[in-house]
């Protein structure tokens, strides 16, 4: 290899150094003239050893490194080098020759790997990691080809299950609608007693029992006890005691939907049916607060309310499923009671001047039952706008559902704690 030194700090015509001139490209020519002399294949840095195709390449690691030394050589360049290191190496370089012209008793540096960074530098082939890379890229992607679907899963088990949440937000609608309306009541017992025709035994009197009409698809069961409640007023005074305290009765009037709401989740607070209360959660998947809801009651939520309030309501179970006569035995109940007949001689009997109505719950609707004419029961439905006559004997029962629940109270207020089970007798 021939090299013949360079100086690129300045061009031939303008250097004032006083040396023995050298063989020199000129950097300030043409841009299209910028290959190293025909007799030389590249140029060299002498510092680093590191070859240039042309001088504008030389010339611009020059200004990067602050390097002046270059020759010319015979060598072929193997393209761009990688200089992203070489100005920190270029201030190590300056640093050990600076020190080497110290004198003799300062410490001299370490250059212990100077030589090895020096041939490192030399032989440096720009390609020589991108096969490394590739194969770490590579593993990389491999790594993450499976994402997009584990993402999806992911997603799909964090997700919130909404499939019911249309049928529970149309429960859920707002505080605006029937749910805190007062619905006005419709006189009913007298109008059905003139629609009799046939002997009947009755609840009285026939100015306590009133029609609470059901303006939606899902109030029956307040209506019901709205109904009861207000027969309740009509039985004496100290009905009125109990019931306005625990939120089911107001003064002049009985309780809205949203008072009975807070008067039954008043009473699961207080340890009465539990597990009536965690159904109900069930069904509004513990996300939404039953009081101000349009989640339907039952007898089962009636009568906890009512002996929250210290009245003693009681809730019977009939099962056709799995007894025969199931349903004549739901008629056999309410006939003993609108007869008077359960405790003859007791506090179970209602006396002659008041019997307020019952409750069924049957086919996920409820309704009031008003008297009872042989052997069938005389209806109350809260979907009627007006009272009319109508029978269900213990076969309409069957035709309509397998299960029936019912509920009735018993006179007086209780002067005890009444269970929380509200199929247990108060």
């Amino acid at each position: 290899m021939s090299d013949q030194c360079i100086d690129l700090t300045a061009d031939s015509s303008d250097s004032q150094d006083a040396r023995a001139p050298a063989p020199s490209i000129d950097l300030t020519a043409s841009p299209t003239n910028t290959r190293a002399p025909d007799a030389a294949k590249s140029i060299r840095c002498v510092a680093t050893g590191l070859l240039f195709a042309t001088t504008a390449e030389a010339q611009q690691y020059a200004a990067e490194t602050g390097l002046t030394s270059f020759a010319e050589s015979t060598e072929e360049a193997a393209g761009a080098p990688d200089t992203s290191r070489d100005a920190a190496l270029a201030e190590r370089l300056a640093h050990k020759e600076s020190s080497r012209a110290k004198p003799s008793g300062a410490a001299a540096p370490d250059t212990s790997w100077d030589a090895e960074l020096a041939a490192s530098l030399t032989s440096r082939d720009p390609t020589a990691s991108d096969a490394a890379l590739a194969k770490r890229l590579a593993a990389r992607d491999a790594r993450t080809e499976g994402d997009a679907e584990l993402t999806a899963k992911l997603s799909g088990n964090s997700a919130v299950d909404t499939s019911g949440d249309a049928a529970l937000a149309e429960r859920l609608a707002g505080a605006d609608d029937a749910k805190r309306r007062r619905v006005e009541p419709v006189a009913a017992l007298a109008k059905i007693r003139q629609m009799l025709t046939e002997p009947a035994d009755l609840a009285r009197p026939d100015e306590a029992v009133k029609l609470y009409p059901q303006p939606d698809g899902w109030s029956c069961g307040y209506r019901c006890l709205q109904t009861i409640v207000f027969a309740l007023r009509r039985a004496g005074a100290k009905y009125g005691a109990a019931l306005v305290p625990a939120g089911l009765a107001a003064p002049g009037a009985v309780a809205s939907v949203y008072d009975i709401q807070t008067a039954v989740q008043r009473s699961w607070d207080r340890g009465f049916d539990p597990e009536g209360a965690r159904r109900t959660r069930d069904r509004l998947r513990g996300r939404f607060p039953f009081v101000g809801s349009r989640e339907w009651i039952g007898c089962c939520e009636a009568c906890v309310a009512l002996r929250c309030a210290g009245v003693r309501a009681d809730v019977k179970g009939f099962d056709g499923r799995r007894d025969a006569l199931g349903a004549e035995k739901l008629v056999e109940c309410l006939s003993n009671y609108f007869q008077n007949v359960v405790g003859v001689g007791s506090d179970d009997v209602w006396g002659a001047a008041c019997l307020p109505p019952a409750m069924v719950c049957f086919g996920g609707h409820n309704r009031c039952v008003v008297g009872l004419s042989r052997d069938r029961l005389i209806m109350l439905d809260p979907k009627w706008h007006e009272p009319r006559l109508q029978f269900m004997a213990a076969a309409d029962l069957r035709h309509h559902a397998r299960q029936w629940e019912c509920l009735v109270v018993r006179p007086g207020i209780a002067t005890r704690p009444l269970p929380t089970d509200p199929g247990a007798d108060a």
